[in-house]
Formats: structure tokens, C-alpha cells, sequence
């Protein structure tokens, strides 16, 4: 399991996380993003698991990209609930 950034993220994804940013009024450059892809045959893995960490300055939320939402929604709740101001 290797842990890779932002721009390995598809493009759909990052384009929705950077408009996301755009209308929080927040700094995409202030963040770290960061995920891994679990591969299917992992012990106890679920096969397709994304896990995506977002961090804005000391504050990092975790998302599950396996879910039927995708992570970029739960990240926009958190950015609409003020999580990373």
C-alpha cells in the first residue's frame, strides 16, 4: 500500500476538490492531500479502498473513498460546517 498525493488523484476528483476550495474561499496550496488505494487480496481488504486524508494547517480529516458517497462530498460538508477554518 503506498500512500501517493493530489495529483494521482483522478482528474474529476481533483477538479471537484479545487472548486470546492474556490467557494469555501479557501488556499488548495494550504492543504496537504494525500490517499492509498488498498488492494484487493490484502488480508481483511475490501477490494477498491480508497482512504483520503485532507489537512489544513493542524487539522486533518480522514475520508472513506470506498463509500457509495464520494469522499469529495463529505469533504465539501466539512468545509460547509467551517471543519478547517
Amino acid at each position: 500500500m503506498t500512500t501517493r498525493t493530489f495529483d494521482d488523484l483522478p482528474d474529476g476528483e481533483q477538479n471537484e476538490f479545487l472548486d470546492i476550495c474556490a467557494q469555501a474561499k479557501l488556499v488548495p496550496e494550504d492543504s496537504n492531500v494525500s490517499f492509498t488505494d488498498e488492494i484487493a487480496g490484502d488480508i481483511g481488504v475490501e477490494p477498491c479502498l480508497r482512504s483520503v486524508l485532507v489537512q489544513f494547517g493542524s487539522i486533518t480529516r480522514a475520508y472513506d473513498g470506498g463509500d457509495e458517497v464520494p469522499w469529495t462530498v463529505q469533504f465539501e460538508e466539512d468545509v460547509k460546517a467551517n471543519t478547517f477554518v
